[in-house]
């Protein structure tokens, strides 16, 4: 079966590829095909911990190859391929019909990557097949490939990726040499042990995982791509790609008896800023992608907190601490999963139907736009980790973990549990304000453009539907979910024994008495619509009573609903100004373009790539239609990552006179340059 979903995902590929009217349908027929493989497969190592594997001979170095579904993989491959049936209904709803089918294959052979680097064993393999997976995500990013922000997103988080990949490179060929083998399975000596390479080698891996995953200040390559990909490919990142460096990071700790305690505070101390960064800045994003983005961060951030709590009850001989930490992370990522990827996709119906995700031209879809609505709103309280949705069952376990009554000598142990858990506290207050002012702005009141927004069509609705349906489902009835993250969370934690079920029935009360007040609010609108049956109703404009000239002018902005909030925490954010409208030098080409003044100096002179520079007077040309907004920045990114942009591009500028654009002069370069290797070739071997 391991076999059959990878052999049927490339063949819907290749047919997505070569047939551009049946892309669509080839796509969602392999995904579907590969998702009920996998399930059959992934059942022997959850319920049974029976470890099915395969083995691949290769040519030297590689040698062979192992594959593995252990209940790690199995959990992890269980989430993913979920995510990518669901993503494939949407996808085929939502994509034009033209220049579909390259995006439809590199979907399909995303799915074959993210299932051989969730099960291969060989760290040689893992590290190729995870460069393949960020290759493949650059692909399907760049779908809008003619927009400049777009490229930029992708050639940055190219990057980025890359370097998060050599923090990961240097250990595995220390363990390499030392081994003499390339099998993970052949590093759990070294990396058990106490001894002093252990430290070292668990640091670099640490620092590999969280580049690549986006902890804060390596968080900017994936907000920029989060904002940028089509929607529903950003669910796919935010709900399976940006999960597998955790999951490199889970098979690491697998390998370990126990952690130093120095890591697994500093990772502690890491995950809790950026779940308080990330949720401030979604607080402050104007646009609904970019709120997403953030989310999803600090969404990380909270599974770094679970994932620090389990190294510190491994480091402090805490069983229960152990496994109660890896048991909220597991959840965590797969309710993640599920309400991001619901979010995403009630934001790209928003964005379809209307044009545009900025809070500022929205308004009023609730009554064209129902079932998005209650869609969005479902994947929101989810975010905010209310009851009875997915997202507080998740989160009480983490919270379980940081306030459990397990015996503990340590000072320093009780004071970061009890800051980690105001912490995660504040997070939940803030996401709830982020998302109230989403939803209040984007769903309710008036209309603020003009714009004539419908649903979108059911094999968009169906997918949405379907994921709101789970978070509500899992939070009511967590158990089937509990079995499937039982026996990876004893794996994890080393901890067998415990009664999963005991620990959940409080969350499980918590989620029945929630669900029955929901059923309370439901009986009463029925009885309403009962009563008033035989009536005659009027339905008036949104805030009309009294008062029948109204303008959506008269309503809350997205900046001033939270400019209170905001004012206490400028520090940590900066102010920016940005620009956008119609530019047309001569008079005789319209270009759309897109300007921002990063320094939030007002500087004179603002690059517009592809046209030319524009002096900020130049602004009040009768020709320069520009309009202002004032914004606020990412500090990371816009004073740190951006300083650093700066430092290299005025380094290479160095050399730009280098590239002169004469063929006879990168001639001469090649010359020169082979001269100096026969020069030392001929001294080598004097």
């Amino acid at each position: 079966m391991y076999v059959v979903s990878i052999a049927v995902l490339i063949i819907g590929g290749l047919i997505a590829a070569i047939s551009g009217k049946a892309a669509g349908v080839a796509s969602v027929l392999a995904v579907a095909v590969a998702l009920a493989c996998n399930l059959f497969i992934s059942v022997p190592p959850i319920f049974y911990n029976d470890v099915p594997s395969y083995v691949l001979y290769l040519q030297y170095p590689m040698g062979t190859v192992n594959f593995e579904i252990d209940s790690l993989s199995a959990f992890f491959l269980i989430t993913a391929s979920f995510i990518f049936f669901v993503t494939s209904i949407y996808l085929y709803g939502c994509m034009p019909k033209e220049n579909r089918k390259f995006h439809f294959a590199f979907f399909d052979f995303l799915f074959v990557l993210v299932i051989l680097v969730l099960t291969v064993k060989n760290s040689i393999g893992f590290l190729i097949t995870l460069e393949l997976v960020t290759l493949l995500t650059v692909f399907l990013i760049l779908y809008d490939h003619k927009s400049q922000r777009v490229q930029k997103s992708a050639v940055y988080y190219l990057i980025a990726m890359h370097v998060g990949t050599v923090f990961l490179i240097i250990p595995i060929i220390i363990l390499i040499n030392a081994t003499g083998n390339m099998d993970f399975s052949a590093y759990k000596d070294l990396l058990a042990s106490a001894s002093e390479i252990q430290t070292p080698l668990l640091c670099l891996f640490l620092l590999g995982f969280i580049f690549k995953a986006g902890f804060v200040p390596f968080h900017t390559a994936n907000t920029s791509a989060l904002s940028q990909a089509q929607p529903a490919i950003s669910a796919i990142i935010s709900a399976v790609v940006i999960q597998i460096p955790i999951y490199g990071l889970l098979r690491i700790i697998t390998l370990t008896d126990s952690t130093p305690l120095f890591i697994a505070y500093t990772f502690l101390l890491f995950s809790v800023i950026t779940a308080l960064y990330a949720v401030t800045n979604a607080l402050t994003q104007k646009d609904l992608k970019q709120i997403l983005s953030y989310s999803t961060v600090a969404n990380i951030g909270i599974t770094g907190v679970g994932i620090s709590v389990g190294l510190l009850g491994k480091a402090y001989g805490k069983p229960l601490l152990t496994l109660l930490g890896f048991t909220g992370v597991l959840f965590h990522i797969f309710n993640s999963a599920v309400f991001m990827a619901t979010a995403f996709f009630a934001c790209g119906s928003v964005h379809l139907s209307t044009g545009t995700s900025k809070l500022a031209e929205l308004g009023g879809l609730i009554k064209t736009m129902p079932v998005t609505a209650v869609c969005f709103l479902t994947a929101s309280l989810s975010i905010c980790a209310l009851p009875p949705f997915n997202g507080f069952i998740s989160e009480f376990f983490i919270y379980l973990s940081l306030v459990t009554t397990e015996t503990s000598s340590s000072g320093a142990l009780i004071t970061s549990r009890v800051i980690a858990a105001a912490a995660l506290a504040s997070v939940g207050a803030l996401s709830l304000i982020a998302y109230v002012r989403a939803f209040g702005i984007i769903f309710t009141g008036v209309q603020r453009c003009q714009f004539t927004a419908n649903e979108n069509p059911r094999s968009m609705l169906i997918p949405m539907a379907l994921l709101s349906a789970v978070c509500l489902i899992v939070g009511i009835f967590p158990l089937p979910v509990a079995a499937l993250i039982k026996t990876p969370a004893m794996l994890l934690s080393g901890v067998s024994g415990f009664a999963l079920n005991d620990a959940l029935m409080p969350a499980f009360s918590v989620s029945k008495a929630s669900f029955i007040f929901l059923l309370f609010i439901f009986a009463i609108l029925g009885l309403k619509h009962i009563l008033l049956k035989k009536r005659t109703t009027v339905t008036a404009k949104t805030w009309n009573c009294g008062y029948e000239n109204v303008s959506s002018r008269m309503q809350y902005t997205a900046s001033s609903l939270t400019a209170p909030l905001i004012n206490l925490i400028q520090p940590i954010v900066a102010k920016g100004e940005s620009a956008e409208g119609v530019f047309s030098p001569k008079g005789d080409e319209i270009d759309q373009i897109d300007v921002e003044d990063t320094d939030a100096r007002l500087s004179t002179i603002i690059q517009i790539p592809g046209v030319s520079q524009l002096s900020r007077k130049d602004y009040f040309f009768p020709q320069v239609q520009v309009h202002h907004q004032t914004e606020h920045l990412d500090f990371v990114e816009h004073y740190v990552v951006g300083n650093i942009l700066k430092a290299f591009k005025r380094f290479y500028n160095l050399f730009a006179w280098i590239q002169t654009g004469y063929i006879g002069h990168y001639l001469f370069y090649m010359l020169i340059t082979l001269l100096v290797f026969l020069i030392i070739s001929v001294w080598r071997l004097l």
